[in-house]
C-alpha cells in the first residue's frame, strides 16, 4: 500500500462524506498541483535566474493542477476498492 492511500486509509469514510469532487480538489489541485508548481516555479527563478521564472510559472500552472487531478482520482478509486461503502 502505497505512502498516499496509507495517508488517507485511517480517515476514509470521514473524507468520503465530502465527496470525490471535494477530495479530488482539495488534496489534488489545492494541495498537491498548487503547491508543486509554486515550489518548482520557485526553485526554477533562483537556479535558472537568466531564464524568466513566468514562462516556467505559466506552465508550471498549467500542468501540475492537472497531474493532481489524475493522482487524486486514482488516489480515490484505490481507497473506494480498499473500503467498500456500507449500505
Amino acid at each position: 500500500m502505497s505512502y498516499i492511500v496509507r495517508k488517507f486509509s485511517n480517515n476514509w469514510d470521514a473524507i468520503r462524506c465530502h465527496g470525490r469532487l471535494h477530495f479530488i480538489f482539495l488534496y489534488g489541485v489545492v494541495a498537491w498541483g498548487v503547491s508543486t508548481a509554486a515550489i518548482s516555479t520557485l526553485l526554477f527563478a533562483f537556479l535558472a535566474p537568466q531564464r524568466p521564472a513566468s514562462d516556467f510559472a505559466i506552465i508550471a500552472f498549467s500542468v501540475f493542477p492537472v497531474f493532481g487531478i489524475l493522482l487524486a482520482w486514482s488516489t480515490w478509486m484505490r481507497l473506494e476498492q480498499d473500503h467498500p461503502q456500507m449500505n
